[in-house]
This record gives structure tokens, C-alpha cells and sequence, in this order.
């Protein structure tokens, strides 16, 4: 059996654990860097998660030719202002939804902050209502009724639009076009 003193015990525990745990050190050239302990380091850090992307939803409604209601086509159509659109979402336990009211052009964009990208093909925009009376009865154009599934916007250079989100990292979908028409109980307006 072989005695080893306290105190070299104590300077051996020591240095075992300064060296265990030293996070920052000298390079070969003498400089102070802030490299990792090695590998077999008693020293674990938690694995970093990447935020999850927010998602952005945008699309165009417009106010069908009473010509043409009835049919599927935008022909002689015409962007509606003030219209609304509701995203509809079930992949949590709780049903969210956002609305959202088109621009002067029709045009629509939706960024709600309690939705990442995780859960996207659970959720579907569906036309809500229509400023005009003269031009309130939705269609299923582009599933603007029964609800349209969430397309993943290809990355382009150029858009049509520029579309300012408040946050960077959202992924943008797209939806539609969306249409409402005229009542068939109403006479077509001819000029």
C-alpha cells in the first residue's frame, strides 16, 4: 500500500480540475484564445436549438366579372379593398386563427407570431368577407371557401411585391388568388 501526503493530493485534485475545466488558453503563439476544453472534459454545455422561422401568408382577392360568376376564371376581374381573409390553424391543441384585410390592390399578408413553420400543412386561409355587397358571395376559386392549404413561396430575387416583415427569418407561403362574385339573384349591369 503506498502513502501519498494530503497536501500533494490536494495539488494533484487541483490541477486535475483546473485542467478539466479550462475554457479559455494559450495558442502556440501565445495568444489568449476562447477555445473549448477538450472533448473528454468533465465540462458539458446544453445543445444550442435554432429558433424556429416565423411564416408570412399572402395572396391577392378579387371581385369577379358578373359575366363571368359562375365559372372558374379571373377574366375581367377586379382586386377588392378591405376584403378579409382568415388563417385557420390546428396543430396545436388550441384552434388559432388571424385575419387579415386586403390593400387597395387586393392584396393580403399575414404574420402571426404564435405559428412557426413546424406545423404549416395543418393550416388553411379561407375567404371571411367582402366589403362589397355588390360582390359578397365567395367562391371555391382556389379553395377560398372550403379553405386553402399553405404553399411554400419558391425563393425568388425579384418579387412582384415587397413584402416588410418586422422580423427577419419568416418564411413566406402563398395562397389563392381568391375570388368573391356577385349574386346570381342580382342582374348583371351592362353598359
Amino acid at each position: 500500500m503506498s502513502f501519498v501526503p494530503t497536501k500533494s493530493l490536494g495539488f494533484i485534485l487541483a490541477l486535475v480540475l483546473l485542467t478539466s475545466f479550462t475554457v479559455l488558453g494559450q495558442n502556440v503563439d501565445g495568444i489568449v484564445t476562447s477555445e473549448l476544453a477538450p472533448h473528454n472534459s468533465l465540462v458539458s454545455f446544453p445543445p444550442v436549438e435554432s429558433p424556429k422561422a416565423h411564416k408570412g401568408v399572402r395572396g391577392v382577392v378579387y371581385c369577379k366579372s358578373c359575366k363571368y360568376r359562375g365559372v372558374d376564371t379571373l377574366l375581367g376581374a377586379s382586386p377588392i379593398q378591405g376584403a378579409v381573409v382568415k388563417l385557420a390553424c390546428n396543430n396545436t391543441k388550441y384552434h388559432l386563427t388571424s385575419l387579415a384585410t386586403t390593400d387597395k390592390n387586393g392584396y393580403f399578408f399575414i404574420e402571426p407570431k404564435w405559428l412557426t413553420t413546424a406545423g404549416y400543412h395543418k393550416c388553411k386561409v379561407f375567404l371571411a368577407k367582402s366589403p362589397k355587397q355588390e360582390c359578397s358571395v365567395p367562391t371555391n376559386f382556389h379553395n377560398g371557401q372550403t379553405g386553402a392549404m399553405l404553399i411554400p413561396a419558391p425563393p425568388s430575387p425579384m418579387s412582384p411585391k415587397p413584402v416588410n416583415t418586422t422580423e427577419p427569418g419568416v418564411k413566406l407561403f402563398n395562397v389563392g388568388p381568391f375570388a368573391f362574385e356577385p349574386s346570381k339573384n342580382q342582374p348583371c349591369k351592362t353598359k
